[in-house]
C-alpha cells in the first residue's frame, strides 16, 4: 500500500518532497506522544499549493 501511496503522492507533489525510505520514515515515527506509529510516507511540503494539494488529494 505504501509504494502505492508513495507514487500516487509523487506524481502529484514531485518526487524531491515525498519520501518512504526507512530512514526518514522512522525518524517521523513519533514526537511526544508515548504511542509511536511508522507512517507510511513523510510529505514535506514547501508551499501552501503543496498543502491544498496535499488535502485535496486526502479528501
Amino acid at each position: 500500500m505504501s509504494t502505492n501511496l508513495a507514487s500516487k503522492l509523487r506524481d502529484l507533489l514531485g518526487k524531491e518532497i515525498v519520501a518512504s525510505d526507512p530512514q526518514t520514515l522512522a525518524a517521523h515515527s513519533g514526537d511526544k506522544w508515548f504511542a509511536a506509529h511508522q507512517p507510511e510516507v513523510v510529505v514535506f511540503a514547501k508551499s501552501t499549493g503543496d498543502v491544498s494539494k496535499l488535502l485535496k488529494f486526502a479528501s
